[in-house]
């Protein structure tokens, strides 16, 4: 998205953990994404689609779902349909959070000047904290095909880090 473009983000109650916009303002599809990012993004970009549909299966088996990238199968992610094959691209994500001292705050992440981010780490004891980047923030409409069932998409977030 860029940077002139306005794209509004209401106010984040304190009780959200966090807020992206429902804006469709700024629609891609996936896979002209995938052949426009060039050299630049080649290494970020290997697997992509994959992970994103890795991780969309993930959160909609399994909502609080933080696996491993590897544990649903070829035809378990062949079922996911992201809808028109389109990603929304968004600016801002905003983080509300409580501080050591415990207080609360606020915080936003965008991909072109506030975009690393720390969370607590999944897989090193001996370290506490994971580090990364985020490259871009967006939304997908997405569902599962079920034989015999029709159910609606539904907006899932995404950062790519």
């Amino acid at each position: 998205v860029g940077f002139a473009e306005s794209e509004p983000l209401p106010f984040t109650p304190a009780e959200v953990h966090h807020h992206i916009s429902s804006s469709c303002n700024f629609p891609v599809h996936i896979h002209n994404f995938l052949e426009s990012t060039g050299e630049k993004r080649v290494c970020t970009m290997q697997d992509f689609y994959p992970k994103l549909q890795e991780h969309l299966v993930g959160r909609l088996h399994h909502p609080e779902w933080s696996g491993d990238g590897n544990e649903f199968s070829d035809d378990e992610r062949a079922k996911l349909y992201i809808a028109n094959e389109r990603m929304f691209l968004h600016k801002v994500m905003r983080v509300n959070y409580t501080s050591y001292d415990m207080r609360q705050g606020q915080d936003s992440i965008n991909s072109r000047n506030h975009a690393d981010i720390m969370t607590l780490s999944r897989n090193d004891p001996d370290h506490p904290f994971e580090y990364g980047r985020v490259i871009g923030i967006f939304h997908v409409d997405v569902g599962i095909h079920e034989p015999g069932a029709s159910k609606p998409s539904v907006m899932k977030e995404v950062l790519w880090v």
